[in-house]
């Protein structure tokens, strides 16, 4: 099934294989409400790392219109969210451009308009020493911050801002119809004719429902 291994591809393989065991571990506790309910915030599971990646790429794409083609500034240090912004931004199609988080602001300013990004992520601790003003990378449309959110400066995204897609979703349709998780994947299954392979979407659905215990639709209830 995973003939062809890419960046985009590979914690799909790693879930569908290894599903709840340890993927990371990190050093310290990552707080934030992307992580699913009673995460500890330290260890990652495979099907953990596929459903924040999943719902990474689908709120840049939802929230900043990230698409095929499009570069992504990354200024961080070794923060776990690292990873999984590259593999987000691949199941888009769209290219990771890390950079020294020690870039003064002028230096960073020419590769970002060399690269010709329009979203950049980076820590508020490296902000603060390096850029200092969003004003001095003009090139940048959407500028998020890693970290809590209580530490985000005003004026930036947080990661948890870009968790809003689920909640859009709840706003505006039946609750039961309101996606769980959301799942990406690189190309929707398609008959000659360009139709929708709905048996391969249900059945790539159950293989996801199985390895995470889930016992199936969620049912119905009236409001």
């Amino acid at each position: 099934m995973f003939r062809n291994l890419t960046v985009a591809n590979l914690i799909d393989r790693a879930a569908r294989k290894y599903g709840d065991k340890l993927f990371a571990v990190g050093e310290e506790p990552v707080k934030s409400d992307y992580l699913p309910e009673g995460h500890d915030g330290l260890h990652f599971t495979c099907n953990d790392t596929l459903e924040i990646t999943n719902l990474f790429a689908a709120a840049m794409r939802g929230k900043l219109g990230v698409g095929a083609g499009d570069r992504i500034a990354v200024v961080l240090t070794n923060v776990p969210e690292m990873g999984t912004i590259f593999t987000a931004a691949a199941r888009l199609g769209a290219i990771t451009v890390p950079f020294n988080y020690m870039l003064k602001a002028e230096e960073l300013t020419r590769m970002v308009n060399d690269c010709g990004a329009k979203v950049l992520f980076t820590e508020p601790e490296l902000f603060r020493a390096n850029i200092r003003d969003k004003a001095n990378v003009p090139g940048i449309d959407h500028w998020i911050m890693i970290g809590p959110p209580d530490e985000v400066p005003e004026g930036f995204l947080s990661l948890d801002d870009l968790e809003e897609l689920v909640a859009w979703c709840r706003e505006r349709i039946a609750a039961y119809k309101a996606p769980r998780r959301i799942i990406l994947l690189e190309q929707m299954p398609l008959t000659m004719t360009l139709k929708v392979m709905k048996k391969d979407l249900r059945r790539r659905l159950e293989e996801e429902q199985a390895l995470k215990g889930d016992s199936g639709s969620p049912e119905r209830k009236e409001e």
